[in-house]
């Protein structure tokens, strides 16, 4: 995730933002595995401070295809997963 700090963030419109669990092992996740952002153990924290630094602008986009929030009320994965998306950012800014 370090390799964030070496774009430059004018350029970026829009970043994706996911989390994923300790298990399986990151090099063995698949889409289905990620979690809502502080769900999990993605280096978040690392993520947002680089994206500031690096002067990124542009929209943050949950991207989630767990099957699991596809069982649930629509409305309620969208508050959640903003929820969860501004208080991710928020630690990490603060």
């Amino acid at each position: 995730f370090d390799g964030l700090r070496m774009l430059s963030g004018v350029g970026m419109n829009i970043f994706h933002v996911n989390d994923y669990p300790a298990e399986p092992p990151r090099e063995q996740t698949r889409d289905s595995d990620r979690v809502y952002p502080g769900d999990g153990i993605a280096p978040l924290n690392l993520v947002f401070q680089s994206l500031r630094d690096v002067g990124f602008q542009g929209a943050l986009s949950l991207e989630l295809f767990n099957e699991t929030y596809y069982q649930q009320p629509t409305q309620t994965v969208i508050k959640t997963g903003l929820q969860k998306m501004k208080d991710s950012v928020a630690t990490a800014l603060a």
